[in-house]
């Protein structure tokens, strides 16, 4: 759960939200001091999550792979689904949390939930 949730505060901080511009002199000085802070919260997010990865490795954990592969119901909860004909039926596209598995035993810790593509149905 923690690494969940760090890894979605690092997402969320590895854009500068939209809009930060500004025609105003003094606008535009304060935005340089702005997006300084906005780097330096972004970096602080990554390594943060970059440490906690290495802490999961060292505890015996690796990540289920899971996005572009094919949705594999004994590693992966599937619980969203997108309908896209130019995607493979079955396609793992997005994840919404993550999945661990104990690398020493090859038990699965916990589950990927994940978003799987389904191709419309034919119309007779």
């Amino acid at each position: 759960d923690l690494h969940d949730r760090v890894a979605r505060g690092a997402e969320a901080m590895s854009a500068e939200p939209a809009g930060t511009a500004s025609f105003w002199p003094a606008a535009r000085a304060g935005l340089g001091a702005w997006k300084k802070a906005w780097s330096a919260q972004s970096e602080a997010a990554a390594m943060l999550r970059a440490h906690l990865q290495s802490l999961l490795r060292r505890a015996g954990l690796r990540p289920v792979p899971a996005v572009g592969q094919a949705f594999d119901p004994a590693l992966m909860t599937a619980v969203e689904v997108t309908h896209d004909p130019r995607l493979p039926d079955h396609q793992v596209t997005a994840e919404l949390l993550s999945g661990w598995i104990q690398t020493a035993t090859g038990h699965l810790v916990r589950p990927a939930q994940v978003r799987v593509s389904r191709r419309p149905a034919a119309v007779s």
